[in-house]
């Protein structure tokens, strides 16, 4: 069972690249990646594959924060459309949903979204700031 196997239309370069690869690292990556996917698949969404192949870089994020909550030693259920990326109990029994969001470039259009003369870093890490601020408040303004 791999991730690497997607052929259609309209994928990421990144997936491609990764896919096609002839590079000693970028195959031990690959393999890495598919080791994730083996251990957590099971509790991610049914899109998982389809998605990941057109956007690596953010469902990269959630595959590797499911796969760390299993090696914690936490239960995993079964994600589903319309639920959040992770579910989890805590010790209390109390039912942890986790959302997983990767910054990126942003939006065209967007005031906030990096240009190649501004300050990318600074740009992506106000817009993560904002994206954690409301995932803690999210009735604050």
């Amino acid at each position: 069972m791999t991730l690497f196997d997607r052929r259609e239309e309209n994928l990421s370069s990144t997936y491609e690249r990764l896919r096609d690869t002839d590079d000693a690292g970028e195959i031990e990556h690959r393999a890495y990646i598919d080791s994730l996917w083996r251990r957590a698949s099971r509790y991610l969404d049914s899109n998982f594959c389809s998605a990941f192949a057109r956007d690596p870089q953010q469902r990269y994020w959630e595959l590797r924060l499911a796969a760390a909550l299993l090696d914690l030693g936490f239960v995993l259920e079964q994600s589903g459309e319309g639920k959040p990326d992770i579910a989890t109990r805590l010790p209390s029994g109390e039912r942890l949903w986790v959302e997983a969001v990767a910054p990126t470039r942003g939006a065209e259009g967007n005031p906030d979204r990096p240009t190649a003369r501004s300050n990318s870093r600074r740009k992506i890490s106000i817009r993560t700031h904002r994206q954690n601020s409301y995932a803690l408040h999210p009735s604050d303004p």
